[in-house]
C-alpha cells in the first residue's frame, strides 16, 4: 500500500486539528488525546467544511456533529450520515496518508 506524506505530527498536537490538501482532495486530521484520525473534509449533508471543536467535529454551514474518532454523525441535520474515514499512519514526526483509503469518485469507472 502506498503512503502520501501529508505533514508532520506536529502540525496537529493533540486536541487540534488541520486540513491538509492531497490528491485533489482535503483531508482533515484531528488529534484526539493521541489518537490521530482523518476524514474527507467534505460534509455529508451539503459538502461544508468540518472543523475539530476539541469534542467534535462541527459542520461550519449547518452545524451537523460528527464523532471525531469514527466520523459517525451524531447531531443536526446529517444525522444517518457518516463522514468518509480515511487511514492515516505517524512514523516518527511524520504523517502518511495510505493511498488506498482516498474515497474515489463515483464516475471514476465510467470512461
Amino acid at each position: 500500500m502506498a503512503k502520501i506524506l501529508l505533514g508532520k505530527l506536529a502540525d496537529v498536537p493533540p486536541g487540534r486539528s488541520k486540513t491538509f490538501v492531497s490528491s485533489g482532495k482535503k483531508i482533515l486530521v484531528t488529534n484526539v488525546n493521541g489518537a490521530v484520525t482523518a476524514f474527507e473534509n467534505f460534509c455529508p449533508h451539503m459538502g461544508g467544511a468540518m472543523r475539530y471543536d476539541g469534542k467534535r467535529l462541527v459542520c461550519g454551514w449547518h452545524g451537523a456533529q460528527f464523532d471525531p474518532l469514527t466520523g459517525e454523525a451524531k447531531a443536526g441535520i446529517a444525522e444517518g450520515s457518516n463522514l468518509k474515514q480515511m487511514a492515516v499512519a505517524v512514523e516518527g514526526d511524520a504523517l502518511y496518508l495510505e493511498s488506498d483509503s482516498i474515497p474515489k469518485s463515483p464516475w471514476a469507472t465510467d470512461f
